[in-house]
């Protein structure tokens, strides 16, 4: 898979602020995940959750993959 951002990037202030905030948000999600919700609720978190994973691992490792490991353009 072709990397969207190179060492120097992910290296930045900016890339690792950007990844600290996102592990933040992630919690929150996984936390609200945890709560008692209807099916729609769930699972309109849940593609938040899988969102806010995918851009982390941009910051993190240069590549926009969803957690599960497909290519964004092979998951749609």
């Amino acid at each position: 898979m072709e990397k969207l951002l190179n060492e120097l990037d992910l290296q930045s202030a900016t890339a690792k602020k950007v990844a600290e905030i996102l592990e933040g948000r992630i919690q929150q999600l996984r936390k609200s995940n945890d709560a008692d919700l209807p099916p729609d609720k769930t699972s309109h978190l849940r593609g938040k959750l899988t969102e806010a994973k995918r851009i982390y691992n941009l910051m993190t490792t240069g590549t926009f993959q969803s957690p599960s490991g497909l290519n964004v353009d092979e998951a749609e």
